[in-house]
């Protein structure tokens, strides 16, 4: 599945004109927390499009938080943006 997920980004990253958000290590670190499922993956695709489309974080008060907790989304958004390539540069 995580391939699956690592080639939607890629095609995202192209289509969007940013570079190449590989979420393999998002993944790596979600599972790490102990927080991944469909909706926490979900919602660090999210987050990460946001910032790189936008350039900032997803705001903390934002009501779409997937069905999340504000105390997992808030993880989750670390996470994104950790391996976010905006935070990178």
């Amino acid at each position: 599945m995580s391939k699956y997920y690592a080639d939607l980004a890629k095609a995202w990253a192209e289509e969007l004109g940013c570079k190449y958000i590989d979420y393999a290590n998002g993944y790596t670190d979600l599972s790490a927390a102990g927080i991944k499922n469909a909706t926490t993956v979900g919602y660090l695709q999210a987050c990460s499009l946001f910032y790189s489309i936008f350039g900032e974080e997803i705001p903390e008060t934002s009501k779409e938080l997937n069905g999340l907790t504000a105390t997992v989304a808030t993880e989750v958004r670390k996470i994104a943006l950790k391996h976010c390539p905006i935070a990178k540069e």
